[in-house]
């Protein structure tokens, strides 16, 4: 599902620039490649085969847009970025598949615990830029007064 969503974000550019014979020869081929990856693994590893063929597919057709959208646009994408919190979320992914067996209690609160660290991690990684850091403080310096929960509610602006 990430991989599908990085494709979506990569079709933009591509149909903004009308390169949709692009996309098309992506999607067909993607298409063709994760028919002929199911016929193959589908009978040796069953639905996991399945789940590894549509993976396989969505991640080669995301790199064959990349290089297209790097090829006839000027937007560049911070891939380190992406490929940290790839890196970190199915890190943490993993983890959580593992304590499937504890209570709810423990499940709850090593989730919440990774859902912390992930964020703690990125930080250490240098993933964040100056001013986001900066807005995050000011938002907790803001928000973590509970006194002024409403006040803050009712100094939202929707333009």
């Amino acid at each position: 599902m990430v991989f599908a969503g990085i494709r979506q974000i990569l079709v933009l550019p591509l149909s903004r620039l009308k390169k949709t014979r692009i996309i098309s020869a992506v999607t067909l081929s993607a298409g063709f490649l994760n028919f002929g990856l199911n016929i193959a693994m589908i009978p040796w590893l069953g639905t996991i085969g399945a789940a590894i063929s549509t993976t396989l597919t969505q991640i080669l057709a995301s790199v064959w847009l990349y290089y297209q959208v790097r090829k006839h646009d000027s937007i560049r994408y911070e891939i380190i970025k992406i490929g940290k919190i790839l890196i970190l979320g199915l890190s943490f992914y993993l983890i959580s598949a593992l304590i499937q067996d504890q209570t709810l209690f423990w499940r709850i609160l090593i989730k919440s615990v990774l859902l912390l660290a992930f964020f703690f991690l990125l930080y250490l990684w240098n993933f964040y830029e100056k001013i986001e850091i900066t807005r995050l403080k000011g938002a907790w310096k803001k928000w973590a007064n509970l006194k002024n929960f409403w006040h803050n509610i009712e100094g939202i602006k929707f333009e």
